[in-house]
């Protein structure tokens, strides 16, 4: 008699996910390549559903993620790094986030300090953003921003 690694009920684990999900099906039709699938509550009210094959890879991935153990984690390192000076980025392009999600690529015309932190505001833009990052060469090709 053949083992399975996974089957119906069993709590597995996969990178980017903090919490256990279930194994909710292990012949999924579906994507019969990948017949493992996972449910993963993300929030009160809603759950994510992820296809595995019987190795543990997820659609459209080529390594495995799904764990029967919870992952450790190694390398893992907040050793304090220099801080950035947004100062140099003036007058540049960047990529302007709010909350975490894209917003825009734009040049930064103002860095605002104020009690509620550092904002960033974009040439000829009236609404500040909360994150920047660089802009790299490629990316401005691509845009057809330079040549």
């Amino acid at each position: 008699m053949e083992t399975k690694k996974f089957f119906i009920g069993q709590k597995v684990y996969c990178a980017g996910f903090s919490e256990a999900g279930r194994v909710v099906e292990t012949e999924c039709k579906v994507y019969p390549s990948y017949p493992i699938k996972v449910a993963f509550k993300t929030s009160e009210i809603a759950t994510s559903i992820l296809h595995f094959n019987n190795e543990g890879v997820r659609l459209k991935e080529q390594e495995p993620t799904l764990s029967t153990k919870p992952y450790l984690l190694e390398g893992f390192s907040q050793v304090v790094q220099e801080e950035g000076h947004f100062e140099d980025f003036v007058g540049k392009f960047v990529k302007f986030y709010n909350k975490g999600k894209f917003q825009f690529i734009a040049i930064l015309a103002e860095i605002i300090y104020g009690n509620n932190g550092v904002k960033f505001l974009p040439e000829g833009g009236l609404n500040t953003c909360e994150e920047i990052q660089p802009v790299t060469l490629e990316e401005l090709e691509y845009l057809k921003v330079i040549k």
